[in-house]
């Protein structure tokens, strides 16, 4: 009995080790608190990627700093908040949140899927997040 429990412990503490350094990382971003992202297939080949990017407080700069379209698993357009085409959708000032999304014309029937770099600033400092939506096949 003596032994079941010792072994229940050493399991226990090996664990609890192990979860602190992932949480930790979790937290580690002192701009950004939450994110995600989706893509959709809008249709007529279109296919449609948003997010939402949360800080930690009221941030200079939050949002996307860019947004990678793949095709069949290859790199086929870079939507860049530095960019003034794009940087209204992309990324907002002086708030603590950020709702977003742009449109690629696309092919009906092919794969794609997005990667995005959540990105907040304040005060000279920034910080990224990184998420990576699931494949759809555009209608």
């Amino acid at each position: 009995m003596r032994k079941a429990i010792s072994g229940f412990l050493c399991v226990l503490i090996i664990l609890s080790v192990c979860l602190v350094p992932a949480q930790a990382a979790v937290q580690s971003n002192k701009y950004i608190s939450r994110y995600g992202s989706q893509i959709v297939a809008s249709g007529n080949g279109v296919v449609h990627v948003d997010f939402h990017t949360v800080g930690t407080g009221i941030l200079d700069k939050v949002g996307a700093k860019y947004i990678r379209i793949y095709e069949n698993g290859y790199l086929v357009k870079t939507y860049s908040y530095i960019n003034p085409l794009y940087s209204s959708s992309l990324i907002g000032t002086n708030t603590w949140y950020f709702f977003g999304g742009v449109d690629y014309q696309g092919t009906a029937g092919k794969s794609y899927y997005a990667e995005i770099i959540h990105y907040g600033e304040k005060s000279g400092g920034s910080g990224v997040e990184g998420t990576q939506t699931a494949s759809i096949i555009a209608t």
